[in-house]
């Protein structure tokens, strides 16, 4: 048992984002990390190549195949927030969270662009609040890296204000943004909603 824990806590830390094939199935994906659901024991979180699924498998059904670099890596990400599976985009929307906070100032910031576009998208179509909720840390992950002009980060802050999500409430509360007249109102609205 502690082998099968030392394997996938490596997978977690040095082979997140590597290619590979589903042993049982002959499915080639990406592996995006591990989780451990309801304390039933590690498994590999594997994003399929052919579809916009993310399975758990162990890590006995796994061969590593190759790198996969940043770029497609996060182009997966984006792509499996969009899948039709709750829990796929449940755990994508995890992934790419941490994956910004932690390597987003290695990140090309065209690619973060671009993908920040496609979560605000993802973001104003969602209903499930746990994957809104990571969708916008990740989003102000985003912000703190301080790769925006003010004028930038300025108008992505009041799109999310526009997008009227309650969920955007404590990131947007801020006394930076609070001066935004469309943030204000946001706030404003928000907060008389929880009074009300």
């Amino acid at each position: 048992m502690k082998q099968e824990f030392d394997y996938i806590k490596a997978v977690n830390n040095s082979n997140q984002g590597q290619f590979a094939l589903n042993t049982l199935t002959n499915e080639k994906g990406i592996i995006l990390g591990g989780f451990n659901e309801n304390n039933n024991g590690w498994k590999i979180q594997f994003s399929l190549d052919h579809s916009c699924n993310i399975q758990l498998i162990t890590s006995k059904e796994i061969t590593i195949t190759g790198i996969c670099d940043d770029a497609i890596f996060m182009e997966r990400l984006i792509r499996d927030i969009y899948s039709e599976d709750l829990k796929s985009r449940q755990w994508a929307s995890d992934v790419l969270c941490d994956f910004i906070e932690f390597n987003g100032e290695e990140l090309e910031l065209d690619l973060l662009n671009k993908s920040v576009d496609k979560m605000v998208e993802r973001l104003s179509i969602e209903n499930d609040y746990e994957v809104e909720q990571k969708l916008s840390e990740g989003l102000f992950e985003f912000l703190c890296l301080e790769k925006l002009t003010q004028k930038e980060e300025q108008k992505l802050v009041i799109e999310l204000a526009n997008l009227n999500k309650e969920v955007l409430f404590s990131y947007l509360n801020h006394e930076e943004y609070a001066q935004i007249p469309e943030v204000k109102a946001f706030i404003n609205h928000v907060a008389n909603s929880l009074t009300t």
